[in-house]
């Protein structure tokens, strides 16, 4: 499902990519569409796999920036704070 404001990528092809045979290859997104007939399911299901662990690495690798980019946000108040619990510390 798609949400609002959520990014996506659509590749263009210039010229679709044919086996040896003359046969378009399907790209993993059109095999998953297009090829429902249940000689085709274990790469379907191969091919659904590989797509759902590409968008968990892709949120993952989001997720790290975001904590990332927090940090770098918070840097100058955890300074900050570390000054004024400094001046109260004892020594």
């Amino acid at each position: 499902h798609v949400v609002d404001g959520q990014s996506i990528t659509v590749e263009l092809y210039t010229e679709i990519p044919l086996d040896d045979y003359g046969i378009p290859k399907l790209s993993h997104w059109a095999f998953i569409a297009c090829r429902h007939g249940e000689s085709h399911e274990e790469k379907r299901e191969r091919c659904v796999q590989e797509k759902r662990d590409e968008v968990e690495n892709f949120l993952a690798e989001r997720d790290r920036q975001a904590k990332l980019r927090q940090i770098e946000i918070e840097r100058p108040k955890l300074e900050k704070m570390r000054v004024i619990l400094a001046d109260q510390l004892i020594d």
